[in-house]
């Protein structure tokens, strides 16, 4: 794993080697062929994933892609991901939209309803009623 760069990173990102980010990435980045981008907190934007090239996201994925390589994501996802390439995401994971989605870990996508409370650990989700 490359060495992690701390902060927030407003400017689109142009891959060239391995990257770890610890921080933010708001306006997308190109993760150029045989290189990573880690992004270990929120990653925004549209993102360029070229064949051969990985992004890894653990924590918050917003954005749109244009990917022939691999995205790996574990946290949030709150936009579609990638309908090209390949692309894997952590049980646990939570999808937001028109309706909450969790990845179980079977690798069933599970609705959580209003009202719910969720509690997520590596072997189980459960779902609970809100009590006022």
């Amino acid at each position: 794993m490359a060495r992690p760069e701390y902060g927030r990173f407003d400017a689109p990102l142009d891959v060239t080697r391995d990257r770890t980010i610890q921080g933010a990435v708001t306006s997308g980045a190109t993760v150029r062929s045989e290189c990573t981008l880690t992004v270990q907190g929120a990653a925004a934007g549209h993102f360029v994933v070229e064949a051969e090239a990985i992004l890894t996201v653990q924590g918050t994925l917003s954005g749109t892609f244009d990917n022939e390589g691999t995205v790996l994501v574990a946290g949030v996802v709150t936009d579609d991901l990638p309908t090209t390439g390949r692309v894997a995401v952590a049980a646990g994971t939570l999808f937001t939209g028109n309706c909450t989605l969790i990845l179980g870990p079977r690798g069933v996508l599970e609705e959580v309803g209003d009202g719910e409370d969720v509690q997520v650990d590596a072997a189980r989700v459960v779902t609970s009623p809100v009590t006022q």
